[in-house]
């Protein structure tokens, strides 16, 4: 939501579903909303998705790594879940009533048949309340989400309009990730609508005279265009100037075009050669023990490794795709297997995608599964029953066991 947030208040989230029209205001607004989204990953998985040109392929990539079949994982995580006595139970109520909201295959009457068998036999809480409370629709739940983002920004901004945050920026030096500066300064740019000099050629000076009278009067358009030009790059150089820290700064403030500016800065930094990414791709292995204790998961290593891979052989994406079967376990690298138009046998990675997120969502509900069985098992050792469905009237949650 966050990062929705800061594209719809850039006014630059239309490219994440709308198709580009002619070229114009849309190259700015892609650029902007692509520099956004870099701008929200750590710098440990910056590197993963840099290489994506647009705004809409770079959400796209993300989604794919952490945006799992949700409904499947909430519908176990409902299924699985217990109240607490030791919590307030309108609370739990709530984040009940959030998980079912994502059951898509399940109707808001049967959640809410299947909360009220969890509930708590000594819970006084009518039934028309539960019904109201958790299940009754409303208007958050807009399938295009306009309503909720209004409501946001009115609440975050007192209904005042929403203006979009930049990065800040850590001045440049040796010290300081230079990917991560250069995102963010192509961020600033692009915002500023002063990137484009970093590619594009200025306009042609103006005709020479033909009347011998030292100089003709220039087309008033292309004038504007010169003056706008020489504007921008000016706008361009000071601000990757301003990026700079005081230790270099003397050492570029010579290059008198952002464009010179930039490629100066590029070739003292700017050292991911492709023979390094293609040495840490082959001696890459994935760790198959899950994503517990703030290690990567598997998707998230799959993201780096395909990264490495394209960086290494940009050229070569076939050679990419086998070297990464190899690396796979077996079981998973047979079901993305394809036979290439030479006979040969291959991974195709956007397969390897597809069993990958199968494999990674089977094993968080396993997870979830285990860590109940976990839950239940001490609350037995401990002699306290852990839930209590229906109307055992006489049991109150939480109560103590009695055993004869």
């Amino acid at each position: 939501m966050d990062i929705l947030l800061h594209l719809h208040a850039a006014g630059v989230g239309h490219v994440l579903s709308e198709d580009p029209p002619p070229p114009g205001a849309w190259v700015r607004d892609d650029a902007v909303c692509r520099g956004h989204i870099p701008a929200a990953l750590s710098d440990r998985l910056l590197p993963d998705y840099v290489r994506y040109g647009t705004g809409r392929t770079v959400w796209d990539a993300v989604a794919r790594t952490y945006q799992l079949d949700e409904a499947a994982l909430f519908y176990h995580r409902f299924i699985d879940f217990k109240f607490d006595a030791s919590t307030p139970l309108l609370e739990q109520l709530a984040h009940l009533h959030a998980m079912a909201v994502h059951m898509e295959d399940v109707s808001a009457s049967g959640t809410a048949n299947m909360a009220r068998g969890k509930l708590p036999a000594n819970a006084q809480i009518p039934e028309i309340l539960i019904g109201q409370y958790m299940f009754s629709p409303t208007p958050d739940q807009n399938t295009n989400g306009r309503f909720l983002r209004q409501k946001l920004a009115h609440q975050w901004f007192g209904g005042a309009p929403m203006v979009a945050t930049l990065p800040t920026i850590t001045p440049l030096n040796g010290d300081v990730s230079y990917l991560r500066w250069k995102e963010s300064m192509l961020l600033v740019l692009n915002t500023a609508g002063v990137a484009h000099v970093l590619t594009e050629d200025p306009p042609p000076p103006p005709p020479p005279s033909c009347d011998g009278g030292g100089g003709a009067s220039p087309d008033a358009a292309a004038a504007a265009a010169r003056r706008k030009w020489a504007r921008d790059d000016a706008v361009c150089r000071g601000h990757i100037l301003a990026g700079l820290s005081e230790a270099i700064f003397p050492d570029y403030v010579r290059h008198v075009t952002g464009r010179s500016l930039w490629r100066a800065v590029a070739r003292t930094y700017d050292l991911d050669a492709p023979s390094v990414s293609w040495r840490k791709f082959t001696e890459l292995e994935f760790n198959f023990t899950g994503g517990g204790g703030g290690a990567p998961s598997f998707l998230e290593q799959l993201a780096h490794a395909e990264a490495l891979g394209i960086a290494g052989e940009p050229s070569h994406r076939d050679l990419v795709d086998y070297t990464l079967g190899q690396k796979l376990p077996a079981d998973m690298a047979s079901r993305a297997t394809v036979v290439l138009s030479d006979g040969s046998i291959s991974v195709s990675m956007e397969k390897a995608w597809e069993v990958a997120r199968i494999w990674e969502r089977n094993r968080i509900s396993e997870e979830d599964e285990l860590g109940v069985r976990a839950a239940m098992a001490e609350d037995e050792e401990k002699g306290w029953v852990c839930c209590n469905f229906g109307n055992n009237a006489g049991i109150g949650l939480g109560a103590k066991n009695t055993r004869a």
